[in-house]
């Protein structure tokens, strides 16, 4: 997708936490208001791979993992998503580092959004390590969604 065909789209990145389909939810009121569509991403590393700790290509089972994370993506699509099916939704569901991909994905949209803590390993004091690695290198604006205002507006539906 070349970047004036983001330009009109919100992209968010989904990894199935209650803050990332509020992140969604969020986005999808915000596209209505924008007439945008979203692009909810959600990005894996195959379990005991780190992108530094093997110097050849390692074979896992990519399509088992890709399943299991499109799963997660439609879920949280399902919970977020309702009033909001007039919204056009681009489903992305591939391997790679989150962050990083994430910042490639958003180049050129109108924004990226996220919550502020996900199922990630390490988390800092006020966003999580997704979100502070975003911040950081985004060149579009960014929306983190505050837990405190995921606790306000209640879990979403089938949590």
């Amino acid at each position: 997708m070349n970047e004036c065909a983001r330009r009109n789209t919100i992209v968010v990145g989904v990894d199935g936490s209650e803050p990332s389909v509020q992140a969604l939810r969020w986005a999808f009121k915000e596209a209505t208001l924008r007439e945008a569509s979203v692009t909810a991403a959600i990005f894996w590393t195959p379990p005991g791979i780190s992108p530094s700790s093997m110097p050849i290509p390692v074979v896992t089972p990519m399509d088992d993992e890709t399943r299991v994370y499109r799963e997660v993506l439609t879920d949280a699509l399902d919970r977020a998503r309702p009033g909001y099916e007039h919204v056009p939704v681009q489903e992305i569901v591939e391997p790679g580092l989150a962050g990083a991909r994430l910042v490639e994905l958003a180049e050129g949209a109108e924004m990226l959004v996220l919550g502020s803590h996900g199922h990630g390993h390490v988390v800092t004091a006020l966003v999580g390590s997704v979100s502070a690695a975003v911040v950081r290198k985004a060149n579009c604006p960014v929306v983190v969604i505050p837990t405190r205002l995921v606790e306000e507006l209640g879990h979403s539906r089938n949590q």
